[in-house]
């Protein structure tokens, strides 16, 4: 709902290339991922994959011959390889000029430069960048969960319950981390014995909690999903999608984590 929120996504239009070009960068990055799987496993068994002649056809493709899926696949990996350079530079050029627009935007209302106006066109541009990361994140988390909810809701289901148990985990977190602080600091302020302990034991708890979370919630994930497959009465399933899930479930937990740390900011 944050994301969606009506005025920001008004405010969007000026940071909408950078946001795209993420996007694609991002889906060119799995790309890279998966096309190489196939096309070693296609290339091993002679012949094009069922998934990939089913896609070729949906889109009126001319699917390739047996005998050149090498040069197709060498071209094909060749190409996106290509495409994520470019796509990387375009988006930085692209968000160059977006810097350069608040900069000369700040050059008009702040004649003399001072400590104070260059920390505030600093925390302009991080504005800029963090909004520009989370709806890229967000774009891109959400086409992915389209797919997987299209090829297995169960699974979709899953994995986005998951995503929710660590937003809300580390929303808790944090909080439980600001009363330990403010606790800390009445100790402190009264009772200045003893104090070092538990600023070690303080810091070391707050590094602790955040660094076992991620891997615990996801273990937990791929632990429910291979369960569920186990209780199918048709358990076969595309390790390429296997794959894909957690490649999302990667994405979507780093997601969270990073618009948490920037609206917190």
């Amino acid at each position: 709902m944050f994301v969606l929120n009506t005025k920001r996504l008004i405010n969007l239009k000026k940071y909408f290339l950078p946001i795209f070009l993420g996007v694609l960068y991002k889906l060119n990055t799995i790309a890279l991922f998966i096309v190489p799987i196939t096309a070693i496993k296609s290339i091993s068994d002679g012949t094009l994959s069922p998934r990939l002649k089913v896609i070729f056809d949906a889109l009126s493709l001319p699917s390739p011959n047996d005998k050149n899926l090498f040069i197709f696949f060498l071209i094909s990996i060749s190409l996106a390889i290509l495409s994520l350079i470019i796509l990387k530079d375009l988006k930085s050029f692209y968000f160059s000029k977006i810097q350069n627009k608040l900069f000369n935007k700040f050059k008009r209302e702040n004649f003399i430069l001072t400590k104070n106006s260059y920390s505030q066109f600093k925390q302009t541009i991080s504005k800029a960048d963090n909004t520009i990361k989370n709806y890229e994140n967000a774009t891109f988390c959400g086409i992915l969960v389209l797919f997987i909810i299209i090829y297995d809701i169960q699974i979709a289901f899953i994995v986005l319950t998951g995503g929710f148990i660590y937003y809300k985990s580390i929303i808790y977190q944090n909080s439980k981390n600001k009363a330990d602080l403010n606790l800390f600091i009445a100790e402190y302020n009264t009772d200045k014995t003893n104090l070092n302990n538990k600023f070690n034991e303080l810091l070391n708890k707050k590094g602790r909690d955040k660094k076992i979370l991620k891997p615990l919630v996801s273990s937990i994930i791929m632990i429910l999903i291979m369960t569920l497959i186990y209780l199918r009465t048709k358990s076969a399933i595309s390790i390429i999608f296997i794959f894909l899930v957690r490649i999302y479930q990667n994405q979507m937990l780093n997601a969270i984590q990073e618009f948490i740390k920037n609206r917190n900011k």
